[in-house]
């Protein structure tokens, strides 16, 4: 190996590590304002999930409320069918 050649390869070697360092600092401060940022949406997310209700808190021996599923005709009907059930519509004549 010469010198010329080693020379080179430090050369190429010091240029990489000065874009390697500066694409380092770019990724800390892009990754230090994201976590700023997204703690500061769910502060704020937890603060309305208070009051619109979704964060609704159920005191210990109280069981959730379960609300039924609605159907739709189609799928009533589809259900019908499955059981052999017939079912019409029937218009109102007032």
């Amino acid at each position: 190996m010469d010198q010329e050649t080693v020379d080179k390869a430090r050369k190429e070697a010091e240029e990489a590590y000065v874009i390697y360092a500066g694409l380092e600092k770019q990724y800390k401060a892009a990754r230090d304002d994201y976590l700023k940022k997204s703690r500061r949406f769910h502060d704020y997310d937890h603060c309305l999930a208070l009051t619109d209700g979704r964060l609704k808190k159920i005191p210990p021996g109280q069981k959730k409320e379960k609300t039924p599923a609605t159907l739709t005709l189609e799928q009533i009907q589809n259900i019908a069918d499955i059981l052999g059930i017939k079912i019409e519509e029937e218009d109102e004549d007032d």
